[in-house]
């Protein structure tokens, strides 16, 4: 049998999951070794395997068997993302337990820091709402950059909100800002063509030099750990390709490929997800 080139893209894809699955998988266990081990939490375990390219490529329903294992994979690395992510939050991010690492008076600037580039990273997670996080800090991992740029009324940042589908008051936008002026982050500006009260960033997040070391090799790795498998493992861009004519249903394919387009849990599963459909029809119409 010669492969045709999406059937050799859709191996190579596969592959390549199943690969940073295992690296991945290690990398985290030696993250948790070395710089937290007090950080217990409950992983599950994500599904792997060795996947055999000539069985993948000629024998449609191995090919089926291999992407089934695919997509549990995905889900339950998306489980072991959320159970990082809470144990993290209910767990690290609170005085007690920062005071081990860092000084008092860099808690603030470590709570918002590392809030900044998780949720900055990773929004879409976040847009599921599986994991309960202050609205502050999604409004300031949202709008802080825009900010520096250039002053926004609270109204402003609750439609900049709304358009990611995240629900917060003018009253709640109020507090944060309140809370960020107190501390030298923000400052009030009048608009010029607005009588609404304009907000601005003037400085970043930023600890003392041992603080940032800290923060760097124990908070920093494991954070970007969660966004590096994030943007691999549910990024399948590579799909999004043209589906030879002779193939049977080929809109649907199509249709389905132009979805790997976009990086992201939702997509990445839905399109595995229906080729495994797809391919399913397949061997139904074998029987």
């Amino acid at each position: 049998m010669i492969p045709d080139k999406f059937l050799k893209v859709l191996l190579e894809t596969v592959l390549e999951q199943f690969s940073t699955i295992k690296t991945q998988l290690f990398r985290l266990q030696s993250i948790l070794n070395t710089n937290w081990p007090n950080f217990n939490p409950s992983l599950l375990k994500i599904k792997n395997m060795k996947v055999d390219p000539t069985d993948f490529l000629e024998n449609l329903s191995y090919r089926i068997q291999v992407l089934q294992t695919l997509h549990q994979a995905m889900n339950d690395t998306l489980i072991v993302i959320k159970t990082l992510i809470d144990n993290f939050y209910e767990h690290y991010l609170f005085p007690e337990q920062m005071r081990v690492d860092f000084p008092e008076s860099d808690f603030f600037s470590v709570v918002f820091l590392t809030n900044e580039i998780l949720i900055g990273s990773l929004l879409q997670y976040f847009m599921l709402d599986l994991t309960n996080v202050p609205m502050g800090y999604i409004v300031v991992a949202k709008n802080k950059e825009l900010m520096k740029i250039k002053p926004l009324s609270a109204e402003r940042i609750r439609r900049n909100m709304n358009r990611s589908n995240f629900d917060v008051s003018i009253d709640e936008i109020h507090s944060i800002l309140s809370i960020l002026i107190a501390h030298n982050y923000v400052e009030q500006c009048g608009g010029s063509d607005s009588p609404e009260m304009l907000y601005r960033f003037i400085k970043d997040f930023t600890l003392s030099g041992n603080s940032e070391v800290i923060f760097n090799k124990k908070i920093r790795n494991l954070i970007e750990w969660i966004i590096g498998i994030w943007r691999s493992l549910y990024n399948l861009r590579s799909l999004d390709m043209p589906i030879p004519e002779n193939y049977a249903c080929c809109e649907f394919l199509e249709e389905t490929v132009s979805r790997a387009a976009t990086q992201g849990y939702l997509n990445a599963s839905n399109v595995i997800e229906n080729i495994i459909g797809y391919y399913q029809m397949l061997e139904n119409e074998k029987l």
